[in-house]
């Protein structure tokens, strides 16, 4: 088992090895699987692509067959994850009647820590391989940007009281919300956000775009949690509060119970 201080120096090195393995046959890598197609319980060539929703398809480089084994396994949770309990990683695959199930190991957490430990390694070893990490990058700074757009969205709204959903969730039609209308009046002046909005709009369900109604009650929830736990923590400097209750019926005719904190910091101006 690697300690965490001696990760980074064994994954460089495996990386510059050729993920550790100086003898291994070409054969092993994917590009030179040549076993036919999936019939009757076998492995099938196709297993080491996936199709993205848009029917692109995309090279798996982490997934690996073993002729000498005839197994299957995921070399970088193989050599940079400590956790992973995965068969791909821990022990011999070769199950392949459940090989549909590669796309729950490529989404796993564990996975995407030992992927990006693997790109760190890349970018420090300038290896061959470094269009992977490239890629990857790429990918992950695209849905940050996507994410601090949406974001910034979300708070506009809420900090002003405004709804953000609408009586429809469809980009271009009218009454889809405050949220959506936003986005659409912002990509207008942002190209980024215009191409976004171009690709993923009205998805549908299953599709990963950060623009429905539910990603919003999820940022939401998780915004109110951290103001929540802001105010706590000022209380705690305060140590001096007072509260009240308060209640009013809203349009369903629920009623809202409120409670109003008020404290002075030590570092207040009054």
């Amino acid at each position: 088992m690697f300690t965490s201080s001696s990760l980074d120096n064994v994954a460089c090195t495996a990386v510059k090895n050729r993920y550790g393995m100086d003898d291994t046959p070409p054969a092993c890598f994917h590009s030179d699987f040549e076993e036919p197609p999936c019939v009757g319980g076998k492995l099938c060539d196709t297993a080491f692509n996936q199709v993205s929703p848009n029917g692109e398809i995309i090279e798996r480089p982490w997934f690996l067959y073993s002729p000498s084994t005839g197994c299957v396994f995921c070399f970088v949770c193989k050599l940079f994850s400590l956790n992973s309990t995965s068969a791909l990683a821990k022990r011999r695959f070769d199950s392949w009647d459940h090989i549909g199930r590669l796309g729950e190991h490529e989404s796993s957490t564990e996975h995407q820590q030992a992927l990006t430990t693997y790109v760190l390694c890349l970018s420090k070893t300038q290896t061959l391989d470094k269009h992977i990490a490239d890629g990857y990058i790429k990918e992950r700074n695209y849905w940050t940007e996507v994410l601090k757009q949406v974001i910034t969205t979300i708070k506009f709204l809420t900090t002003r009281g405004l709804a953000l959903r609408g009586s429809n969730e469809d980009f271009g039609r009218c009454n889809n919300g405050n949220f959506l209308g936003c986005l659409e009046l912002l990509s207008q002046f942002d190209s980024f956000l215009a191409c976004h909005i171009n690709k993923y709009e009205n998805g549908g369900h299953g599709t990963t775009s950060y623009l429905s109604s539910t990603i919003c009650e999820e940022f939401i929830k998780l915004m109110a949690n951290k103001v929540k736990q802001d105010i706590v923590d000022e209380l705690k400097l305060a140590k001096y509060f007072s509260f009240s209750v308060d209640s009013t019926l809203d349009i369903n005719h629920t009623d809202q119970l409120t409670f109003p904190m008020r404290y002075v910091l030590n570092n207040a101006h009054l």
